[in-house]
C-alpha cells in the first residue's frame, strides 16, 4: 500500500463508504474532483498522491459498468438476481457441452454475482455480462477474463442458449470487440474452444478469429478426463484489415472501425 498523505487517505475512505452505499457515481466524482485539483498545482502535491488518485479514478470509471449494445441486444454486468439464470444455463446440457464443462460453482451464487458485478476489472481482472434480448429476457453469458493491460490482451468467453441466432452471436461478439479494442484499448482477444466443438470454431472464423494452435490435455474436467482445446485469436490489426468484418460491424451494431 502506498503511503499517501492524510488528506488523500480521507478522500479514499470517503469514496469507499460511498461505494458501500451504492453511490459509485458520487465516489467517482469525488476522486475525479480531487485528482483535478492536484493537477492545477502539481509542484505542491506529492507524486504518490497523484499516482494513487489516478489509479482509483481508473478503477471507478463508469465505462466498466456501462451496458454494451442497443435496443436489439444488451450486455450488462451481473447482479444477484441473475442467480436463477446462471443455474438454468449451467444445467442446460447442450450449453455446458459447447461452452463450459466445469462443475457448477456451489457457493453463495447471489452474493458472488453481486460482488462480481460491482468489482472494477482493474482489481479483479475480469468482466462478466449477461446477454439480454429486448424485454430483459436473458439468453447467454459473456466475459473478459485475465485482463492484462500491460500486454493489452484478455480471454474472451461467449455462449448463448441453443435458441439464439447467428446474428445475435455476431452482435454480442461485435459489442465486446468494440469495447475491448476501442474503449479499453486492448490489442488482442483469445478464446479457448473444446476440440469437439467445430461449429463454434466455424462461427468465430467467420468473424475474424484465427486458429492459433491446439493445447493438449489442457483441462481436466468431470467426470475425470483430460480435454484438448483450440486456441483462437483476434488482434486489433485483424479487425482493421478485414473489410467484411468492418461492414458487418457497421450494419449490426453501428461500429465504424
Amino acid at each position: 500500500m502506498f503511503n499517501v498523505s492524510p488528506a488523500i487517505k480521507d478522500i479514499l475512505l470517503q469514496s469507499e463508504k460511498l461505494i458501500e452505499n451504492g453511490r459509485r457515481d458520487l465516489a467517482f466524482q469525488l476522486v475525479k474532483t480531487t485528482f483535478q485539483s492536484t493537477e492545477s498545482d502539481p509542484d505542491s502535491v506529492r507524486k504518490v498522491d497523484r499516482l494513487v488518485l489516478g489509479r482509483k479514478l481508473a478503477e471507478l470509471h463508469p465505462l466498466w459498468w456501462q451496458d454494451l449494445g442497443n435496443s436489439s441486444l444488451c450486455l450488462r454486468r451481473t447482479r444477484a438476481s441473475d442467480a436463477a439464470f446462471y443455474k438454468e444455463i449451467f444445467s442446460n446440457e447442450d450449453w455446458a457441452r459447447r461452452y463450459n464443462r466445469q462443475k457448477p460453482w456451489r457457493g453463495n451464487l447471489e452474493k458472488a454475482l453481486e460482488r462480481t458485478g460491482q468489482q472494477s476489472p482493474l482489481q479483479s481482472g475480469s468482466l462478466f455480462w449477461v446477454i439480454e434480448r429486448p424485454g430483459g429476457r436473458s439468453i447467454g453469458l459473456a466475459s473478459l477474463t485475465s485482463i492484462d493491460q500491460k500486454n493489452q490482451k484478455a480471454e474472451l468467453s461467449l455462449g448463448l442458449l441453443d435458441s439464439h441466432s447467428e446474428v445475435e452471436t455476431a452482435k454480442a461478439l461485435f459489442w465486446i470487440m468494440q469495447f475491448a479494442f476501442q474503449q479499453i484499448q486492448l490489442n488482442r482477444l483469445y478464446v479457448y474452444i473444446y476440440t469437439d466443438n467445430a461449429p463454434v470454431r466455424r462461427v468465430l472464423e467467420k468473424f475474424g478469429f484465427e486458429l492459433e494452435g491446439t493445447l493438449r490435455d489442457h483441462f481436466y474436467l468431470p467426470p475425470g478426463q483430460f480435454f484438448d482445446v483450440w486456441v483462437m485469436g483476434l488482434n486489433r490489426a485483424d479487425v482493421h484489415n478485414n473489410e467484411r468484418i468492418k461492414k458487418l460491424a457497421a450494419r449490426w451494431v453501428g461500429w465504424i472501425i
